[in-house]
């Protein structure tokens, strides 16, 4: 039997795009460079999200599964380095399009690699609980004494957002209620405000905060507080609402495209227009990502043994 889809997911689905996009635009803001912040919340919003689905999703021979996977996100790869290559003149080697995803999109390896590492998870029942304490466990130990680890194909530092992969896989599994009360909007702004005073330590270089796993906590805390205050029902009316409801559907089928076509469009030569540069720009990312949501679905088509379904190309969720 089908999950029956939660809606919720779709929500920070959207926010996490959201502060992605916005902790890239430091350039487009101008003298109000310091609102280009919460990308590590907005990574883990996404983070959290894909473990939630996954656990959804049914399970059967690792080949299989993993292909799923593997052609949701690389398809879109290959359509997005396909484009820019045609437009702008631009060679990609192996490398550049499945290490680097077209670009640097550390992201996309980095989930892949979870993936990897869910499949036995999920298939023999590891109890997912323990596993992140026990992960948690090793990664302060391991980074307290090796600070300077690195490993030529990845930022190792990012390795702790498993732990956020992990705790939204877990969520369907142990069922785990959501408690909403009034106090729920002021602890999230409480805990992001905190998360901010983190981060800027850690840019500052202070021996306080030096490694990623120091935000594993308080991103673990806000990830809670978003669920208190945008946890819903299917019978929310909200979801009730189907322009809401449709609209709600339309973007978080775009998320992947929104994350990977966002930087071409980053310029600052437009500031002296601000904000009207960022709508501008907002509005050029958005056809852009529908773009290359038919240019994906267009190549899965051209590789297919099916006759080309065109109502289906132009689908965008």
């Amino acid at each position: 039997m089908k999950a029956e889809r939660n809606y919720s997911i779709d929500i920070l689905k959207i926010i996490g795009i959201i502060f992605i996009i916005n902790s890239h635009l430091g350039d487009m803001y101008g003298n109000y460079s310091f609102i280009a912040q919460f990308g590590d919340i907005g990574n883990s919003l996404f983070f959290f999200c894909s473990g939630y689905t996954l656990t959804l999703g049914r399970i059967d021979r690792f080949d299989n599964w993993y292909k799923r996977r593997f052609r949701r996100i690389y398809a879109t790869v290959l359509a997005y380095v396909f484009l820019i290559s045609t437009y702008y003149g631009l060679k990609f080697n192996s490398y550049e399009v499945f290490i680097e995803a077209g670009g640097g999109y550390w992201f996309l390896p980095f989930i892949m690699v979870f993936y990897f590492i869910y499949y036995p998870i999920k298939r023999f029942n590891v109890p997912i609980t323990k596993l992140i304490v026990i992960l948690f466990t090793f990664f302060v130990i391991w980074f307290y004494f090796n600070p300077s680890f690195e490993l030529p194909l990845c930022d190792i530092k990012r390795s702790p957002y498993i732990l956020i992969f992990l705790f939204g896989a877990l969520m369907p599994i142990k069922n785990l209620p959501i408690i909403k009360n009034t106090y729920s909007a002021i602890g999230l702004i409480i805990t992001i405000l905190t998360y901010l005073i983190i981060t800027y330590l850690y840019r500052k270089d202070t021996p306080i905060v030096h490694d990623n796993i120091i935000f594993i906590f308080p991103l673990f805390i806000i990830i809670v507080y978003f669920l208190f205050c945008f946890f819903i029902s299917n019978e929310h009316r909200i979801v009730k609402n189907s322009k809401i409801k449709k609209f709600i559907l339309h973007i978080s089928a775009l998320s992947l495209e929104f994350y990977i076509m966002q930087f071409l469009f980053i310029t600052n030569k437009y500031n002296e227009y601000f904000p009207l540069n960022i709508i501008i720009y907002l509005i050029i990312v958005y056809f852009s990502a529908i773009m290359l949501k038919i240019t994906t679905n267009l190549l899965l088509q051209t590789f297919s043994k099916e006759d080309f379904n065109w109502s289906e190309i132009i689908k965008i969720n």
